[in-house]
């Protein structure tokens, strides 16, 4: 495995890591904001006194915000697999940087237009995601069944 794949791969997950993390972050901050909760406990940070749980998932900000997050579920993991079987079939250094950097942009483009409500950015972003998930994923298939 080419040594300067990995590091374009260590560095996309963890900026995707931090991403999910300002997103998780983020819907935490929409239901503080939002005076909802999402567990009874959650009171604690500023709630109204008598909100209910299953409010918090009806609100706007804190639907919107949460929506974003299960995109991500959704979405990096499919492409953190694809990148670890990109970089089994011999993917080079340059290759990782050109299909791994534009994803992780487009995700944190896409995670902006989401949180906006911005649209048709959101599906560009969204789209090119997708792309740049499949067009290593198909490349390391005919690495593997075809050849190097």
């Amino acid at each position: 495995i080419d040594g300067q794949a990995v590091r374009w791969l260590v560095l996309s997950a963890g900026l995707l890591v931090l991403k999910s993390y300002f997103s998780n972050t983020w819907t935490g901050l929409m239901k503080v904001r939002s005076g909802t909760v999402g567990a009874p406990e959650d009171r604690l940070f500023g709630a109204k006194k008598d909100a209910k749980p299953w409010e918090a998932l009806s609100h706007p900000l804190v639907m919107r915000a949460q929506r974003s997050v299960f995109n991500d579920q959704e979405n990096i993991p499919l492409w953190f697999m694809t990148a670890v079987l990109f970089l089994l079939t011999g993917a080079s250094g340059l290759e990782a940087r050109n299909w791994f950097v534009p994803y992780v942009i487009a995700r944190y483009l896409h995670t902006v237009a989401y949180l906006n409500g911005k649209q048709p950015h959101r599906a560009i972003f969204f789209i090119l995601g997708g792309l740049l998930t499949l067009g290593p994923l198909f490349l390391s298939f005919y690495r593997a069944y075809v050849g190097f």
